[in-house]
């Protein structure tokens, strides 16, 4: 893989109940490689995804967004 893909993260998580454009902290693309990658947000509480908004058919599109918390 080597595709540019979006990326986001997000006060409420896309789709569920209060997600509004003003809920959105910040929204671009990245490019993702095949193999192991990892990106780094720096967020005290949020949610963030890749492809948060279901944009390629997945298996699996529930495990897009996930929930973050500030240690």
């Amino acid at each position: 893989m080597n595709e540019t893909v979006p990326v986001g993260a997000f006060l409420v998580e896309p789709g569920k109940r209060g997600f509004g454009k003003s809920k959105t902290l910040s929204y671009g693309n990245a490019t993702i490689h095949g193999g192991s990658q990892t990106l780094n947000l720096i967020l005290d509480r949020a949610f963030a995804g890749i492809g948060p908004y279901n944009e390629w058919i997945d298996r699996n599109s529930d495990d897009n967004v996930t929930g973050v918390s500030g240690g």
